[in-house]
C-alpha cells in the first residue's frame, strides 16, 4: 500500500507520516523544502519526496501516481499569508490528478468550524456568521462546497475529518471518540494532533481492505461524511 501525503511537516501531518510508516506503509509526499522533513527523508524505500508547491497540478500529480490513497492535512493560517485560498486550490488539483492517475480515495482534515449538511444546530452554528469573513474561514467552507458537488462525489470517494481545538499530547494516542455529525458540545471539546493524525491513519488503512463482520468500515460508515473527532 503506498499513500501521498500532502501537509506532512505540519501539527497533524507530521504524525500521520510517522505513523503511516510505523505501520509499514510507503508514502509519497509534497514539500517545499525536503529539509523540513527531518530524518523521514533517510528512509528511501519507503519515502518518495517531490519538491514543490500543492497549487502546481504537475507536482501533485507527481505525487499522486502509484498511490491507493491521498491524505491532505493542508490549513489555512490567517490574514495575507500564502496559504490563502491553499485548501480549496489544492483540492481542485487533488482531484483533477486522481481522476488522472485512477486513485479514488481521498482523506482531507478539516475543521469543527465548518458545518456538513447533516450537522444541524450546535453551538458552532452561532459563531460561523462572525468567521465567514476570515479568508481561511471562507476557504475552508469553499472546499467543503466543492467536496459535496456532485461532480466530485461521482469519481471520488472522500471523508473529511473535523477536529475542534487541536492540542499536542502524546499520551492516550489511541483514546478518542468519532461521531459522524457535529456534537452539540463539540465546538468547546479538544483533541490532540496525535489523535486525529492517529485515525486519519486508521480510515487511510482501510482504502483497499474488505470491510470484518462487526467491525467498524470508515468507508462504509463515513463515505462522503464529515465525522468530528474528540479526545476522550
Amino acid at each position: 500500500m503506498r499513500v501521498a501525503v500532502f501537509g506532512c511537516t505540519g501539527k497533524t501531518g507530521k504524525y500521520v507520516v510517522d505513523y503511516l510508516i510505523s505501520n509499514g506503509i510507503s508514502i509519497s509526499v509534497l514539500v517545499r523544502d525536503k529539509k523540513k522533513l527531518g530524518p523521514v527523508v533517510d528512509n528511501p524505500l519507503m519515502v518518495q519526496i517531490t519538491e514543490g508547491s500543492p497549487r502546481d497540478f504537475e507536482s501533485v500529480k507527481r505525487t499522486i501516481e502509484g498511490s491507493d490513497v491521498v491524505v491532505s492535512c493542508l490549513g489555512t493560517i490567517g490574514y495575507g499569508n500564502e496559504s490563502e485560498g491553499l485548501m480549496l486550490a489544492s483540492c481542485r488539483n487533488f482531484v483533477e490528478a486522481m481522476k488522472q492517475c485512477g486513485v479514488k480515495k481521498l482523506v482531507i482534515m478539516g475543521g469543527i468550524m465548518v458545518a456538513a449538511p447533516k450537522d444541524g444546530y450546535t453551538l458552532a452554528s452561532l459563531v460561523r456568521p462572525v468567521l465567514y469573513f476570515m479568508p481561511a474561514f471562507q476557504d475552508a467552507v469553499e472546499l467543503m462546497k466543492f467536496a459535496q458537488s456532485d461532480e466530485v462525489k461521482s469519481s471520488i470517494d472522500w471523508i473529511i475529518v473535523r477536529a475542534p481545538r487541536l492540542i499536542d499530547n502524546d499520551l492516550n494516542v489511541e483514546n478518542y471518540a468519532h461521531y459522524k455529525d457535529c456534537l452539540m458540545t463539540a465546538f468547546t471539546r479538544t483533541c490532540t494532533f496525535q489523535s486525529a493524525a492517529h485515525f486519519i491513519v486508521e480510515v487511510a488503512k482501510q482504502a483497499s481492505a474488505k470491510p470484518n463482520e462487526g467491525d467498524t468500515h470508515y468507508w462504509i460508515e463515513y463515505l462522503h461524511e464529515s465525522p468530528t473527532i474528540i479526545s476522550t
